[in-house]
């Protein structure tokens, strides 16, 4: 929540704050002696990512529990990732299997066995590689929206993600 709301919060009416110190220690009574000096500083109601006028949309997002737009592609960028790399681990190990078998398959079983494992490789890597494109055009969005400089995502190479698949294997 970007440090907003944990804000000590007083109650000038009974002297008494409302909410634990960021720290954990138990707040102090609130007097009409305390000085500005005495006081402990507030903290700050966010980091340095959001400047300008992105600033109070920033904050309303941030009290309203949302995330800023770039945030929000990240996540999604980072879920579609996951379930690409599942479903070309899944593909590789369909295909270990199928060739696994061609050595105890019948000898009329071995070309449909064989036919099977390739095809489906060659028809799952494309189905991949098509989900990697698309991918990376988020990639390159977020990229261009994203804020925060130690965000940024490389774009994914399709062929490094199979040879890794193909190695976890």
């Amino acid at each position: 929540m970007l440090g907003i709301g944990r804000r000590e919060a007083t109650c000038q009416e009974s002297g008494v704050s409302r909410s634990r110190r960021p720290s954990g220690e138990l707040p102090r009574p609130v007097s009409s002696t305390t000085s500005p000096e005495q006081a402990a500083p507030l903290p700050p109601d966010h980091g340095d990512y959001y400047a300008g006028e992105h600033d109070l949309a920033y904050r309303l997002l941030a009290n309203a529990g949302l995330a800023p737009d770039f945030l929000l592609l990240r996540r999604e960028i980072l879920s579609e990732l996951a379930q690409t790399r599942a479903f070309i681990r899944a593909a590789v190990r369909r295909r270990q299997r199928l060739l696994e078998q061609l050595g105890r398959a019948p000898l009329h079983e071995i070309p449909r066995l064989h036919r099977e494992a390739w095809d489906g490789w060659y028809a799952s890597v494309s189905t991949f590689r098509e989900q990697v494109e698309a991918i990376n055009v988020k990639i390159q969005i977020f990229n261009l929206k994203n804020k925060i400089p130690n965000l940024y995502h490389p774009p994914v190479n399709a062929d490094d993600e199979i040879r890794q698949a193909e190695a976890e294997a």
